[in-house]
């Protein structure tokens, strides 16, 4: 069979590659520690579920609105205004099938054939595969491990933005808090970010799909609220990590009412015709009654966080910048590495039962990192950073 050259182009998962590894490991008796997945091990809510449930007896099956259902949209609008200081209303919004979806619709709805987009790196590494499915190219820029670290002033960030854009860039996006560096970006940085943007006549994309997970009391800023940004910003958010949704796969995009327009009556016609309803109706509950499970799972992220990090940092070898957000930690490895390919560590890892994912996999230039998700149980995390200790030492 006859089969796309684009499509065959686009290389595999690294997460896929660590995932048969470790069928193969697990197979020999081996019981490893995922750390490479990226998915809350939480239950959603069972008011959640029990909302939906009643929805679908209720006859809540047929198509739904395109644009998303209007109770659905006005909750939405009244989230964002309060909880992220968006300017929106039920207008400025389109329901989507996931944050990946979302994604995917916002670039393919945003670029013509050849545009750029400029993506902060270490970038979520689905990014750069839904900047080619939408005809884009990608330019990269290092920044949220210097800026995580308070190494980047702001002037610093905004002047090589400057330089990173190109004459055929049309979208910069940023993922705050990142996956998978855990970086939280400060209003000022979003502000000379805006900058540029502004000057450049550039467009962002806001990846917020973490935006509930924060630490240390920081805060999360929508660059769509500062003066100005709400025109020239698309803000993509999902329900999935926020209340544990992954498997029902609802997200929401936020931007001007032109975008929004022709997002939904185009992209959403033509790719998925509609979110289903009554997932839409578990939405408005969770929106309603969700904010206390936020919270407890937020704090959960918040000791494992601290309690990884802490057993990673007596593990010769292993460097681990302390996250902000998001559940991942993002390690460099380059002294165990010593020259070897990534996946030679990958391997004698899952020796003895631990696996991440592969630096590479979130921009060419981490390729001696790993990420860790600490979206686990408390004690298989300190359980895999301890069989990394015995593996390779202790920090003396």
């Amino acid at each position: 069979m006859r089969l796309s050259d684009k499509m065959a182009a686009i290389e595999a998962s690294d997460l896929a590659k660590v995932r048969r590894m470790s069928l193969d490991y697990e197979a020999r008796g081996i019981r490893v520690i995922h750390l490479e997945r990226g998915e809350p091990d939480f239950a959603m809510p069972a008011f959640i579920a029990d909302a939906i449930h009643a929805a679908m007896r209720e006859g809540h099956t047929h198509y739904p609105a395109l644009q998303g259902e209007a109770v659905l949209r006005k909750a939405l609008a009244e989230k964002v205004r309060a909880k992220n200081r968006i300017e929106a209303g039920p207008e400025h919004i389109a329901v989507v099938l996931g944050g990946m979806h979302g994604l995917y619709v916002a670039l393919r709805t945003l670029l013509n054939p050849g545009d750029e987009v400029l993506i902060l790196t270490p970038y979520w590494l689905s990014i750069s595969k839904l900047v080619g499915l939408a005809d884009g190219v990608c330019r990269t820029m290092p920044a949220y491990l210097p800026l995580m670290e308070g190494r980047y002033p702001p002037a610093d960030f905004a002047a090589d933005l400057d330089r990173a854009v190109g004459p055929r860039t049309r979208v910069i996006y940023v993922n705050s808090p990142n996956n998978p560096s855990g970086a939280v970006v400060p209003r000022e940085h979003f502000e000379a970010l805006a900058r540029v943007a502004t000057e450049r006549d550039l467009v962002v994309l806001s990846d917020e799909a973490y935006e509930d997970i924060l630490f240390d009391g920081l805060p999360h800023v929508s660059i769509a609220s500062l003066p100005g940004m709400f025109e020239r910003t698309v803000t993509c958010y999902a329900f999935s990590k926020s209340y544990a949704m992954t498997g029902l796969r609802l997200g929401y995009l936020v931007g001007p009412a032109d975008f929004i327009q022709l997002a939904w009556s185009r992209m959403i016609l033509y790719t998925t015709n509609g979110i289903p309803a009554p997932i839409q109706v578990g939405a408005v509950e969770a929106l309603r009654r969700g904010d206390a499970d936020i919270e407890r799972m937020r704090r959960a992220y918040e000791e494992r966080r601290d309690a990884f990090v802490a057993a990673l940092g007596r593990v010769r070898g292993i460097r681990a910048p302390k996250p902000q957000g998001a559940f991942y930690v993002f390690a460099d490895v380059s002294d165990l590495l010593q020259g070897r390919p990534i996946y030679d560590l990958i391997a004698e890892w899952l020796e003895v039962g631990v696996a991440a994912a592969p630096g590479a996999a979130f921009g060419a230039e981490y390729a001696s990192w790993v990420r860790f998700s600490t979206a686990s149980a408390l004690e298989d995390l300190v359980a895999a950073a301890q069989a990394l200790e015995r593996r390779y030492g202790t920090v003396s």
